[in-house]
This record gives C-alpha cells, sequence and structure tokens, in this order.
C-alpha cells in the first residue's frame, strides 16, 4: 500500500484486514510506503495486534518501484479519491490490484476488469 498515512486513506482499517488474512496466510507482509499525522497511531495499532514481524510502515521513498517490484499484489484502502493516480501507476507494473469500491478506483479498473474491488 501506498499513500498519505491520513484517515481517509484507511490504512487501519487495512491493518485490520490483514490480522485476519494473516492468520491463515502465515508468509505474508504488509509494506505501507508513506508518512502522515497516522503514522503514531497506525504503529500503536500494529502493535496492539501483534504483527511487528509482519507489518511494517516503510516511509517516504524517492522511487517506490523497486518495493512494489518485489510485492505480490498492491492494495488501495481509500475510503474516497479523486484520481488514484497510484492505481494507473501499479497498473502499469502489471500487479494484481485489490482496491476499495468506490467510483473513482472502480472507474480506472473499469468496473473491476483490472482489479478487484472490495466493499468500502
Amino acid at each position: 500500500a501506498m499513500g498519505r498515512l491520513t484517515p481517509e486513506k484507511g490504512q487501519d482499517n487495512l491493518i485490520k484486514a490483514f490480522a485476519k488474512f494473516n492468520q491463515g496466510y502465515r508468509n505474508s507482509k504488509l509494506y505501507i510506503l508513506g508518512e502522515g499525522p497516522l503514522r503514531k497511531d497506525l504503529s500503536d495499532l500494529i502493535q496492539e495486534l501483534n504483527l511487528e514481524e509482519d507489518v511494517f510502515l516503510v516511509g517516504q521513498v524517492d522511487n517506490p518501484f523497486y518495493i512494489m517490484d518485489k510485492c505480490n499484489c498492491f492494495v488501495l484502502s481509500s475510503h474516497y479519491e479523486g484520481q488514484p493516480m497510484v492505481l494507473l501507476e501499479t497498473m502499469t507494473l502489471g500487479m494484481h490490484i485489490i482496491t476499495t469500491d468506490i467510483v473513482a478506483n472502480r472507474t480506472v479498473l473499469e468496473q473491476g476488469r483490472y482489479g478487484l474491488l472490495v466493499e468500502n
């Protein structure tokens, strides 16, 4: 995942969902790229859910593509978006995409043709 660490980006929901997912897929890791005012809250949530070995707040990086290239899928957990450029960038890498079913994401992914849309 990549984006500002702010409430509208929904990283808290992503971490909670990953905690459930990770129970069945213990080798999975979640990398969240970006900075913002929720960093401490997200870090506290990671500790509360005992995910310190599986969820990483990477911070802001100049070139995220070297990290993204090593990942199996990209998740965008936003509650709303204007123009989700990160989805367009991710599509150019040919990555699997999971994102919230909001208008902007649905449009970019052509109603789910190019990625999985999940309930917001």
